[in-house]
């Protein structure tokens, strides 16, 4: 059960249908339950989210594949049911292997093949665990991905971290599937 009031785009004031229709969330039948949901209570706060979401989900240096990475470790570190439901199967749309996807889910190492996953992988959990990253994980990510897609990764890190806290704080988890 959601601690916020549902928003029907007849409830919402003019700022708050402009940010819904450019958020996404009409073409797909409405808010939801995600931290949209959230943040459209605040929409100065919400114009801003919606401009960096689009550009961490859709345009940052790491590409589709390497995004979903690093958004199915976010959505289990924090065991955000939300962002794991919505972004493994694209995950798997975008090559990342089903045993992948799976080891993560059930907290295993993945047997990653791909240089850039493993670079991926090892950067967000040591970001996760150790709240900072080793130089050879530092070092070894640059080296594949530049300093703009270090920049682009913390940043894909960091705002599904924060989408993760709006789905926690306002009881926004889907009931129907949990994580383990």
């Amino acid at each position: 059960m959601s601690r916020l009031p549902d928003l029907a785009p007849e409830d919402m004031d003019e700022q708050q249908r402009a940010i819904f229709g450019r958020s996404g969330a009409a073409s797909r039948g409405g808010v939801g339950r995600g931290p949209s949901h959230a943040m459209l209570h605040s929409p100065e706060f919400a114009t801003r989210a919606t401009h960096l979401g689009d550009y961490v989900l859709r345009a940052n240096a790491l590409g589709p594949r390497l995004t979903e990475l690093a958004i199915l470790v976010t959505a289990r570190h924090l065991t955000s049911q939300h962002e794991w439901w919505v972004h493994a199967p694209l995950a798997l749309k975008h090559g990342i292997e089903q045993s992948t996807i799976d080891a993560i889910r059930t907290r295993q190492e993945p047997r990653l093949t791909k240089e850039d996953e493993k670079a991926v992988y090892a950067f967000a959990v040591e970001m996760y665990r150790d709240l900072e990253v080793s130089a050879p994980t530092f070092d070894r990510a640059v080296q594949l991905f530049g300093v703009k897609g270090v920049v682009d990764l913390i940043g894909v890190l960091g705002y599904y971290s924060m989408a993760a806290m709006f789905i926690s704080a306002f009881e926004l988890r889907p009931a129907e599937r949990q994580l383990d």
